[in-house]
């Protein structure tokens, strides 16, 4: 619901992206950060399929200067997709996307117990 608010929110009238473009989200992980007073961000989607993950990508790319306007930052963010996944970062963040992706925590989350495990404190 998120995402399709986004697009369907960010979009010119005359370029709208199709509102099957939010289909198939199976999931995200978020960095926001301050670098050097500038805002930056990291946003990696995971989608059902890679037809879902292309869609979305070209979908994003059609709001992308609007995400830079609407949330202040410096530079347009950049998509590209791997397999069936979307990452979307602030051109100064991208180049860490990797070192990001090695670090980061990933699990298929279905049910509340999932969830209560999924963010429970280490051991």
């Amino acid at each position: 619901l998120g995402i399709a608010i986004l697009l369907a929110d960010l979009a010119a009238p005359d370029r709208a992206p199709p509102a099957s473009a939010s289909e198939g989200w199976a999931g995200d992980r978020y960095l926001a950060a301050r670098c050097s007073e500038r805002r930056e961000f990291v946003w990696i989607t995971l989608w059902d399929s890679e037809a879902d993950a292309h869609e979305f990508e070209s979908a994003y790319l059609l709001v992308a200067s609007a995400v830079r306007a609407r949330a202040h930052l410096r530079d347009t963010p950049i998509a590209w997709r791997e397999g069936r996944e979307v990452r979307i970062a602030s051109p100064a963040l991208a180049p860490h996307v990797p070192a990001l992706l090695a670090h980061a925590r990933r699990s298929r989350v279905a049910t509340l117990d999932e969830v209560f495990a999924f963010f429970a404190e280490p051991r």
